[in-house]
């Protein structure tokens, strides 16, 4: 008996294959999944590509998988015909990518997940069964915090830079290098298209910014040290509506590629906690979330030892 976990966004799509022993026997990545942003077409030939590269690394044909758990933004009715379509026999199960963040951290109970990668969002849920959702609005009405955020607030650093509004950064070699142009001016054609640079394209500016800060630049630091706070804003305000705020120990999951590659994130979202009042436990992820929802499908079907012994295996093993 298999089980499996699928976790997708704006970026990419991930899945993993598990045994009813805890062991991992198929994991594949995919391109993007957010059927918002990306074509149901190319959506639905992703995920049909991750789930039979996994069945063929296991050597199964998909009639052994007894659930499989997905965390999406996908469109219910796409999601429904692709799992009809490759695993036809399996019980299934959606949820929102903040319960696959907390089962990736290790969190089967009570907590609170954040998390930051193209988009952003923050969840919680209580022991009297309780959840909240704050965040995920996408990238005109929300996604603070974000790697696309992050993007955007780059880009403007560079054009404030250029008008002498703010001190000369690094970040404007970076970016006249992302954009492939040579001065900030033609930046506008860059972004503006057409064709518009996409949001994957724009988010994947935080890994430089990142980088900039590293060096000590003042302006990246500034950026990446909003988003923290600004996710530490949903997570207080996840902490406050569930009335968490007196709970110690509380257990806060970051999870997503730029709070686990950008340490001045990380910092600045633990330090926010903190001013917020929060007695947490700030803690990365310990596995990725496709591996958390094969996880949770472990735990449903009473597999609880085998699910333990998963992420004991797998513990540091998730892919930026």
């Amino acid at each position: 008996m298999m089980f499996m976990g699928l976790d997708g966004g704006g970026t990419k799509v991930e899945c993993a294959l598990v045994t009813d022993q805890g062991e991992l026997v198929g994991r594949t990545l995919g391109g993007a999944v957010n059927t918002n942003f990306s074509p149901v077409d190319a959506v639905m030939a992703s995920f049909q590509q991750v789930i039979r590269q996994a069945l063929h690394q296991a050597g199964s044909d998909g009639s052994d998988v007894a659930a499989v758990v997905v965390g999406s933004p996908t469109k219910r009715e796409v999601l429904g015909e692709i799992l009809t379509r490759c695993l036809p026999r399996a019980q299934r199960l959606c949820l929102g990518e903040g319960c696959l963040a907390l089962a990736a951290g290790d969190v089967m109970g009570q907590g609170v997940s954040v998390i930051s990668g193209t988009g952003s969002l923050a969840y919680g849920q209580s022991h009297q069964g309780f959840q909240v959702s704050v965040g995920g609005w996408g990238s005109l009405l929300g996604d603070e915090g974000s790697g696309y955020a992050i993007g955007v607030e780059a880009l403007r650093a560079v054009c404030r830079a250029a008008d002498g509004r703010i001190p000369a950064t690094g970040l404007c070699e970076c970016v006249k290098a992302w954009a492939g142009v040579g001065r900030i001016r033609e930046l506008s054609r860059v972004v503006y298209g057409p064709p518009m640079a996409s949001r994957t394209e724009i988010a994947a500016l935080a890994r430089l910014v990142s980088d900039v800060a590293e060096a000590g630049d003042r302006v990246a630091e500034g950026i990446l040290d909003t988003a923290g706070r600004q996710l530490a804003d949903q997570a207080h305000t996840v902490i406050r509506r569930l009335s968490l705020q007196d709970v110690r120990g509380l257990h806060v999951v970051a999870a997503g590629g730029v709070l686990r590659n950008s340490r001045f994130v990380y910092q600045a979202f633990s330090e926010g906690l903190r001013v917020f009042g929060a007695t947490a436990h700030v803690h990365h992820a310990l596995v990725s979330p496709a591996l958390g929802a094969a996880a949770i499908a472990l735990e449903r079907r009473g597999f609880h030892g085998e699910r333990l012994r998963l992420m004991a295996a797998q513990s540091g093993t998730h892919q930026a």
